[in-house]
């Protein structure tokens, strides 16, 4: 009889280091499942928010020359370096290559391209846009003008 109990007791120790093996993994998978919600969340925002932040640049860009001092404008582009820093703060790397740097498509969108004798063949000439990356994952490439010779 005592061996039957030392059975079960076996049986028993057995099943609950399943079930503590099991939440275990239960626990991570709900862990990473929530990481990736997150990301996924932030992107279809930051996605939704990049082209107010393109529309401030581009206003920016082409202020004329008598309103650059005023102080509408300067409120303006505030906004637009606030938005820039909240984004640091959220950890979204803003990709910005050089001029002169290679064309990557991984990170890097070929809007056009243009002739350059100062530049190697299959390198950013011009930046259009900035890109972005979220934890790693691409939410925009950066828009450019690759060089060909």
């Amino acid at each position: 009889m005592k061996k039957i109990k030392q059975h079960e007791m076996d049986e028993y120790k057995t099943g609950w280091q399943r079930c503590q093996a099991d939440f275990e993994n239960f626990r991570r998978r709900v862990e990473q499942d929530k990481a990736s919600w997150s990301r996924a969340a932030k992107m279809e925002v930051l996605g939704q928010i990049l082209p107010i932040l393109d529309n401030l640049n581009l206003a920016s860009a082409h202020v004329p020359q008598e309103l650059a001092g005023n102080q509408w404008v300067q409120g303006i582009n505030h906004i637009a370096k606030q938005i820039e820093a909240q984004f640091d703060e959220l950890g979204i790397e803003k990709i910005t290559p050089e001029v002169g740097s290679p064309f990557d498509h991984n990170i890097h969108e070929a809007v056009a391209t243009g002739v350059s004798k100062k530049l190697p063949d299959n390198s950013i000439m011009e930046l259009k846009s900035s890109g972005f990356r979220v934890e790693g994952a691409l939410l925009r490439p950066a828009k450019v003008i690759v060089s060909k010779n």
